[in-house]
């Protein structure tokens, strides 16, 4: 099945830190913590034969940020009859799994699909 649109209540919960950018553009505060960025995306898919259905997806993006400000994420999505996931470097683009970083004090991620992509 394929997602033809994504529309979605998606409440996402991101944690922001004031502290000085150090070590790989990592704030200070976000040194050694683990981010926990949960959400869930909604929308309607069309299968190949072209019937469409509502689809509900729960996601989580589980970020450690390393003392040397080096970033390792675990991602999760279960929609109630599959789940899929697992570890990845967010810096690796080859991966295809999105990119998260520090832009100031901000985490940002991008999160790529085939018909368009996810910021967080």
């Amino acid at each position: 099945m394929t997602i033809s649109k994504c529309c979605g209540a998606a409440s996402i919960i991101l944690v922001w830190f004031s502290a000085p950018a150090i070590a790989a553009s990592a704030p200070a505060a976000a040194l050694n913590k683990t981010i926990t960025i949960s959400f869930t995306a909604k929308g309607m898919a069309k299968s190949p034969d072209g019937q469409t259905k509502g689809f509900s997806t729960s996601v989580s993006r589980v970020v450690y940020v390393s003392s040397a400000g080096h970033l390792f994420m675990r991602h999760t999505a279960n929609n109630g009859r599959a789940s899929r996931g697992g570890e990845f470097d967010p810096n690796d683009a080859r991966t295809g799994k999105g990119s998260f970083q520090f832009q100031g004090n901000k985490l940002v991620g991008v999160i790529p699909y085939a018909n368009g992509a996810r910021q967080i």
